[in-house]
This record gives C-alpha cells, sequence and structure tokens, in this order.
C-alpha cells in the first residue's frame, strides 16, 4: 500500500470512529483515548493528522465537497435537476448527516466551510447561473439539506 493510500486510510478510520462514538454520545462527551481505541489507530497518528475533533469533522466534509463537485461535474445540469442531485448526492450520507444534526455540528461545520462551498458552486459551470446569483443557489441548497434532515 503506498504512502497515500495508508493516510487516507487512517484519516477514514478516525472520521469512521467518531461517527461510531457520536451515535451514542454527544460530540463534547467524546475523547480522544476513545477515538484512537474506537479507530484502532495511535494517539500520535491522531495527532499527525488531526489538531482536534473538529478537524476530523472538516476533513470529512472536504472529501465530501470534493466528491460532490466531481459529481456535478460529470452530469449535465438543468435548473429543474438541482433538488433531486443534492438529494441523490446525500442519501448514501444520510447517516452521517443526520448524527451531525443531531449533534448540533451541521449547520456550524457548514458555515465554517461557506466559502469553500461557493467557490465549489462556481467553479461549475451552469448556463443559467450568473455569479452573483451564488447566494440563492446556497440558500436554496441550504434549505433543502434542512428540509431533507429534520423531515
Amino acid at each position: 500500500m503506498t504512502r497515500d493510500k495508508m493516510i487516507e486510510q487512517s484519516k477514514n478510520a478516525f472520521v469512521d470512529a467518531l461517527f461510531c462514538l457520536l451515535e451514542h454520545e454527544q460530540f463534547e462527551d467524546t475523547t480522544i483515548k476513545q477515538l484512537t481505541l474506537e479507530s484502532g489507530y495511535s494517539r500520535r497518528t491522531y495527532y499527525r493528522y488531526f489538531g482536534s475533533k473538529t478537524s476530523i469533522l472538516d476533513e470529512m466534509l472536504a472529501k465530501y465537497l470534493n466528491s460532490y463537485q466531481k459529481y456535478l461535474l460529470g452530469l449535465p445540469m438543468k435548473p429543474e435537476d438541482i433538488s433531486r442531485r443534492v438529494i441523490n448526492f446525500l442519501w448514501p450520507h444520510r447517516q452521517r448527516v443526520v448524527i451531525l444534526a443531531r449533534n448540533n455540528l451541521l449547520v456550524p461545520l457548514l458555515t465554517r466551510h461557506i466559502s469553500k462551498i461557493a467557490d465549489m458552486l462556481l467553479d461549475i459551470r451552469v448556463p443559467w447561473r450568473q455569479k452573483s446569483q451564488i447566494v440563492n443557489i446556497i440558500t436554496q441548497l441550504s434549505t433543502q439539506l434542512v428540509d431533507f434532515v429534520y423531515s
């Protein structure tokens, strides 16, 4: 296994461990010791890649945003398809979205990364959108996400 794949594997193990713990505990109550035990990796490995539990969530969101961008770039885009595409992408990740929402982590996580989200959406070339419309798109997606999570 290459070094990059090993790094990716260990980071993913910490993400998975955090979500496993969040199914039964509050974010504030989870400890680094629990994360290392659940992930199977050492405390040293944890601190090599993450400075805090929050950075685990940031790592996960960065991967999701990258995947989402690739997903959108690979499909022809029509305005009426936006809602369906959001749901189709989120559906396999719905359990994690629900866990984030239940722990009051979803909105702060998205808020911390709003500029990355806006930049990603601006990079997707669609004929009907101008740069000034990005706020409306983010608002629409945020509303749909909240409806998806809380319905």
